[in-house]
């Protein structure tokens, strides 16, 4: 009856807490790895570590969140600046006038 359902609940509830809490360890060893790479700066480490995290369900945001956290500022890639004029195609500046 009734005392038999509660029982097979309470089994289901137990395991999915089981199943959550190993999910919840993997995930956190998946963004530990993340962390020290990103904090090592190599870009292939970041990499195969983010797509691991990605891989394993970790959330887009919070990968973001430890990038932000653990990255040093230079493994950012800057957007590329224009070249600088030559001085053949330097606009002239007007010669102040005497006073």
């Amino acid at each position: 009856g009734f005392r038999e359902e509660k029982e097979l609940a309470e089994r289901y509830l137990e395991m999915a807490k089981v199943r959550e809490q190993k999910l919840a360890q993997e995930q956190g060893d998946l963004l530990q790895n993340f962390a020290e790479a990103a904090a090592s700066g190599d870009p292939t480490a970041i990499k195969r570590t983010r797509d691991a995290c990605k891989k394993g369900g970790v959330p887009t945001k919070e990968i973001a969140r430890l990038f932000a956290l653990h990255s040093k500022k230079d493994t950012v890639v800057a957007a590329p600046r224009p070249p600088a004029a030559s001085p053949a195609e330097a606009v002239p500046v007007p010669a102040a006038e005497p006073v």
